[in-house]
């Protein structure tokens, strides 16, 4: 959300975003809110003894119910293994983030990780009917929901544990709300789409074979030679075009980029294109991984040039037939976002989405991690707002109270959407190594994000993240290389009382080490950091491969080697598609990668000592994580 400051007013201060929503300071509580307790419980086994202590728990949840095996496929990574998902319940209504993932050797657990919600109590009976929330959702959004696609009833996990009834309503446009059962207010509002042989000539000038299919006399942008066919549809700038291929509406024979002699010219079409099977190979080599759904299902792309600044992957039920697309647009100068890491890095979310939903029947959870206490006031050009004293009120005119500890800010991140953005930045790093020569100029491999989109400069880098700001209201910050240089978001109420909350959602104002006040009102929140906080795992990905000092903790890490790139890509990729659970900190995140190189090359091995090494440099692990 973009915020302006438009009022300033005797003891007002009003901010206004481009969805309606403001901030005012209003007149002292008479009593400060007290803090509530959380009944999230993390997994995250670094030993035989944590796992006998998890499984105590699970095996429990087991015998109530409350947990239910949702998918067992053997290991393909690791002979002999099995990798097991539960999902988690409450009265037959599933819990938003609550999985538990258990890696198995004959009838042993060898580790788990996940989370799961304690103090689950909610009545599991909705005042709406799943047409009511539709309806609700549909006006507040100014889109009508997905065809075929019907509220699902869910229980999002409160911050105290709890919980609340909700619908969670798929519309067109990519928006997914969640819709109180009780009240039909909207909780939540998030985004289901991750935002960012002939010859052609790429973008940059650089000839490349093409892939296509003679079709009637003509070729068009279709590759049957890969694991996935991958189809290529342009939009050709016609909206019309881009709601029906990116919001399952169909597609068709004249969808396709076409071209008589079968030597392309549009370096976007042809990036595009080659890219993603370039890509797609990468996934197949390197991991034995066919296409995105790991079963050869089709690789659907759509260019769309009004998408400005961006690209993303839509997961089914959106994209051409309802099975899922990247979608790549232009820079605001005009350059199709259509960079080989770009490309890599969109692809991987869909790896990411199919991996999770095949083991748990849910994408990352959109969910807050408690980041402890900032101050008691923030400042704006100037005057200081005092947590107990300022409300967030939203387009519909809903007071948010900012959540407040005896007048201190409690602040969150969104860490699961974190990881998912770091294990992109660290694909589309590792295939264009994969497919480049090592250097700094066009064409070559290094370790920033976008270097070779013209007049985009980059947007981060896993080698030196401070080498790159994060925009602010007051300059901007370097991006996070040290879990305690995160940025952590003050947090406001959704739902519930002030002084205990069941729904809670980040603000536009966010702290550094619980002090260092970063202003975001002209920028938003990014959905609780999920660009913002990436660099701090892919950072660590970067020392476990090539070493070297962090430059926060001033630890130094010994890496693999480039020579040895492929040991720490196969663990990182191990980690996601086999042993990550759907709600996922940035901690869990990295025992899920140590536990995937010992799988992989032993306990013992250079690759889990560097990926040791590198967790622990950056904040993520404490020292001997066995």
């Amino acid at each position: 959300m973009r915020w302006l400051v438009c009022l300033v007013t005797a003891g007002i201060v009003v901010f206004v975003g481009s969805s309606g929503s403001r901030l005012v300071a209003q007149a002292p509580s008479v009593s400060p809110p007290t803090s509530a307790a959380n009944g999230r419980l993390s997994i995250a086994t670094r030993s035989l003894v944590d796992v006998r202590r998890s499984l105590l728990v699970v095996d429990q949840m087991l015998a109530a119910r409350t947990l239910t095996i949702a998918d067992v496929h053997d290991d393909t990574g690791v002979p002999g293994r099995q990798i097991r998902t539960m999902t988690q319940s409450f009265r037959g209504v599933p819990v938003v983030g609550g999985s538990v993932t258990m890696e198995v050797a004959g009838s042993q657990p060898v580790a788990m990780f996940g989370t799961i919600y304690r103090d689950v109590d909610v009545d599991v009976t909705p005042a709406l009917t799943p047409d009511d929330a539709a309806r609700v959702a549909s006006a507040s959004a100014g889109a009508a929901p997905m065809d075929g696609r019907a509220p699902s009833l869910v229980i999002l996990p409160g911050v105290t544990g709890h919980g609340v009834l909700a619908y969670r309503v798929t519309l067109r446009g990519g928006t997914v709300d969640d819709v109180d059962a009780t009240t039909g207010r909207i909780l939540h509002r998030g985004s289901a789409w991750q935002r960012e042989i002939g010859t052609g000539t790429g973008v940059l000038g650089d000839r490349k074979k093409i892939s296509t299919t003679l079709v009637g006399g003509t070729y068009r942008t279709e590759d049957h030679l890969r694991p996935s066919v991958i189809r290529t549809f342009d939009t050709r700038s016609d909206d019309a075009t881009a709601d029906r291929l990116e919001n399952d509406g169909g597609s068709g024979d004249g969808d396709y980029d076409t071209d008589a002699d079968n030597t392309w010219t549009d370096g976007r079409v042809v990036d595009a294109h080659v890219n993603t099977g370039w890509t797609i190979d990468y996934f197949y080599k390197q991991h034995h991984w066919a296409g995105l759904d790991n079963a050869g299902g089709p690789v659907t792309v759509v260019i769309d040039r009004h998408v400005t600044d961006n690209a993303f992957f839509t997961p089914p039920p959106y994209g051409p037939d309802g099975h899922g697309a990247v979608v790549f647009g232009d820079t605001s100068s005009g350059v199709p976002m259509t960079a080989l890491d770009i490309v890599g890095h969109e692809l991987m979310h869909g790896v990411t989405e199919f991996a999770l939903q095949r083991r748990t029947g849910q994408s990352f959870a959109n969910v807050i991690y408690d980041a402890g206490l900032g101050p008691t006031t923030f400042t704006y050009q100037g005057e200081a707002f005092a947590c107990d004293t300022t409300l967030l009120v939203d387009a519909d005119g809903h007071e948010m109270p900012f959540w407040c500890d005896h007048g201190r800010y409690k602040l969150g991140t969104n860490d699961p959407d974190t990881v998912n953005e770091a294990f992109s930045d660290v694909f589309g790093t590792s295939i264009e190594f994969f497919y480049e020569p090592p250097g700094a100029g066009p064409l070559e491999s290094d370790y920033t994000v976008g270097e070779d989109e013209a007049g985009f400069g980059g947007v981060r880098s896993l080698e030196n993240p401070a080498a790159f700001a994060i925009p602010t209201d007051d300059g901007g910050v370097p991006y996070p290389d040290h879990r305690d240089r995160m940025l952590a978001y003050a947090l406001v109420v959704v739902d519930g009382p002030a002084s205990n909350p069941t729904y809670i959602d980040t603000a536009p104002v966010a702290f550094i080490g619980g002090t260092q006040q970063v202003s975001l009102f002209t920028t938003g929140s990014d959905d609780g950091g999920a660009h913002d906080n990436s660099t701090v795992l892919s950072h660590a990905f970067y020392l476990a491969v090539e070493g070297g000092t962090d430059a926060t903790s001033g630890l130094r890490a010994t890496g693999v080697g480039p020579e040895h790139r492929d040991q720490i890509e196969r663990a990182f990729f191990r980690a996601m598609t086999e042993l990550m659970p759907d709600d996922a900190d940035v901690s869990t995140a990295a025992y899920a990668v140590y536990q995937a190189a010992v799988d992989l090359y032993g306990a013992g091995s250079s690759a889990a000592n560097a990926i040791a090494g590198a967790m622990i440099a950056v904040g993520l692990l404490l020292p001997g994580p066995g």
